[in-house]
């Protein structure tokens, strides 16, 4: 007898918190909750977008307080849930030309959130609590091709391009930026990850190259299991 598999919901990221996280149904546009004791999934409210298509609008999301803040990719605003009240308010985002917003990655530092809007190439400073944006740091200023992936690290933002081998750093308090150029790597990189000591990196061939920045040294991982 064949067993029926129900797929699960998907979303681009949990935001994970003790033994419970919040996610938002890529494909439908509704804010869930996970209880990893009960193994129980429960629905808590649908964004409050218009558009018939909720396809990919807000399927990231971080809480922040008694807040969830659903970041867009292909919607138009931050969208925050209120949990004490069940209410949701919109933070709105200046994008004058209609650009995908497609904000990808993000951080909590204190009282404000970072987050790195791929098609607007820059990076908005979030206040939590007057939930406004603040400032606009504009990258395309220093970074060459399409940002791709990106990490946060402590007051630092570090991106790789779709385009390039370069690496690219700036201070979020500063607003200095650097440009790292990888030794040994000719390929174009699409991911970056920090492990407390090295950046873990990938591109469009089968390498990881895991980078020390202090020595600016580069190691290439090439030994996949033959049937990856």
């Amino acid at each position: 007898m064949s067993r029926q598999i129900i797929p699960f919901v998907w979303s681009d990221n949990w935001d994970v918190e003790d033994n419970c996280a919040w996610f938002v149904d890529g494909e439908k546009n509704m804010l869930f909750y996970v209880d990893f004791k009960t193994k129980r999934c429960e629905f808590i409210a649908e964004l409050p977008d218009e558009t018939m298509n909720k396809f990919r609008l807000n399927p990231r999301c971080i809480k922040c307080d008694e807040e969830i803040f659903c970041m867009p990719d292909i919607g138009e605003c931050i969208w925050i849930y209120q949990l004490e009240t069940s209410q949701f308010k919109k933070i709105e985002i200046d994008n004058p030309n209609k650009v995908r917003i497609a904000i990808t990655n993000f951080v909590k530092i204190g009282e404000k959130l970072f987050a790195v809007s791929k098609g607007l190439k820059q990076i908005l400073r979030i206040d939590i609590k007057r939930k406004i944006i603040e400032k606009y740091y504009n990258l395309g200023s220093f970074l060459d091709g399409e940002i791709a992936g990106s990490v946060i690290v402590g007051s630092e933002l570090y991106c790789v391009s779709a385009t390039t081998s370069y690496i690219f750093k700036i201070n979020l308090d500063t607003n200095k930026s650097e440009k790292y150029m990888l030794p040994n790597i000719r390929n174009k990189l699409h991911t970056i990850c920090f492990d407390g000591e090295d950046f873990w990196l990938s591109g469009y061939c089968k390498e990881l190259y895991v980078w020390n920045e202090k020595k600016n040294t580069i190691r290439i991982v090439r030994n996949f299991p033959i049937e990856f």
